[in-house]
C-alpha cells in the first residue's frame, strides 16, 4: 500500500489520501502477484494476547 498509494504521489486533501487507500483495499485483487511476492514462505501470523478479553 505504501509504495502503490503513498509513494510519491501528493494528495491535495485528506479526503483524496482516503479515497486512495480505501481504493487500493478494495482492489486488492489487482495486486495478487505482488503481494504474493512479497510474503515468504517463513511468514507468521501472530496473535496479539489483548485481543483475547477474559
Amino acid at each position: 500500500m505504501k509504495q502503490k498509494v503513498i509513494g510519491l504521489t501528493f494528495y491535495p486533501s485528506f479526503k483524496e489520501f482516503k479515497q486512495a487507500i480505501f481504493h487500493f483495499f478494495d482492489h486488492l485483487d489487482e495486486y495478487e502477484y505482488e503481494l504474493k511476492n512479497l510474503l515468504s514462505l517463513q511468514f507468521q501470523i501472530l496473535e496479539c494476547p489483548l485481543s483475547k478479553v477474559t
